[in-house]
């Protein structure tokens, strides 16, 4: 069964390198984006990391429907 996390604010470093460790230790990764996009960063895991998943998924909290877009 895989494990999932959310890395909220994946476009920033200290988020980067907090995704880089989880994925270093087996989780698959929602990645949390709200102005910088991090489809690179979902792309270099998929490529170090062939067996987990990573979603970059951007929602925006100023939002009313901030939340439900990181929930679908």
């Amino acid at each position: 069964m895989k494990r999932f996390a959310v890395i909220m604010g994946a476009s920033g470093a200290i988020g980067e390198a907090i995704a880089n460790q989880l994925a270093s230790d087996g989780w698959s990764l929602y990645l949390h984006w709200n102005s910088t996009p991090v489809n690179g960063l979902a792309e270099e895991l998929s490529r170090n990391f062939t067996k987990q998943e990573f979603i970059a998924v951007q929602a925006d909290f100023t939002r009313t429907d901030g939340a439900e877009r990181l929930a679908t």
